[in-house]
């Protein structure tokens, strides 16, 4: 039984005006090219500005499995696997052949752990305080959560990283979304420009002509 298959839909529908979609996306790691992991959902940004990004979805059934921290760390782990893999072919679906050599940008996991952003000094460490320890660390590898927020006006999705706000549905890219999602690595002690040292991501996608 494909459990997370209502929450892929989900994903897809709120994302739907703002990304073209795929499920179950094959990707050739970034470090480790002889092996191939397969992402949840991909999302291609149609915001011209974005449009050479891809983003991947790791998705979960926040069941009774997910009890502590540890279990959705493991789960992080794996959405950091799919930043900067390249994307594969797949011969069942035609509508991806033209984003093939595409790399990850960011993944999120979706439904976003729930966690507690502050604590006491004193306070006894926890399951909401070793996750937000996590959250805070996965924006540096550009991993974050999707999830929706109650507004006064209706819910809307966001995709976060810590507590930087990269996407929401009510108005697209965020002012932190460039930085969080194409600005420089730290490596050592230095700061590298990912793109410019990647093939297929970023401003090297060349933007279609739309008919």
């Amino acid at each position: 039984m494909d459990v997370e298959k209502k929450h892929r839909a989900e994903l897809i529908r709120a994302l739907d005006s703002h990304f073209v979609c795929f499920e179950e996306v094959k990707l050739r790691h970034a470090l480790m090219t002889k092996h191939c992991i397969r992402a949840d959902v991909i999302a291609i940004p149609t915001d011209q500005k974005f449009w050479g990004f891809a983003i991947a979805f790791e998705v979960k059934e926040p069941t009774s499995k997910y009890r502590n921290a540890a279990d959705w760390i493991q789960t992080l782990r794996q959405a950091s696997d799919y930043v900067y893999a390249s994307i594969e072919p797949e011969k069942r679906d035609d509508n991806l052949a033209s984003y093939v050599g595409r790399r990850v940008a960011a993944a999120f996991v979706f439904p976003a752990p729930k966690y507690a952003l502050v604590g006491t000094e004193h306070e006894k460490p926890g399951d909401a305080r070793f996750l937000a320890g996590a959250m805070q660390l996965g924006l540096h590898f550009r991993v974050g959560g999707a999830d929706w927020e109650s507004t006064g006006i209706g819910p809307r999705f966001r995709l976060m990283m810590g507590p930087n706000e990269v996407w929401r549905s009510d108005c697209g890219f965020c002012h932190t979304g460039p930085g969080l999602l194409s600005g420089k690595r730290t490596l050592g002690s230095r700061k590298v420009d990912v793109m410019a040292e990647l093939d297929g991501i970023g401003h090297k996608v060349p933007y279609p002509e739309f008919e």
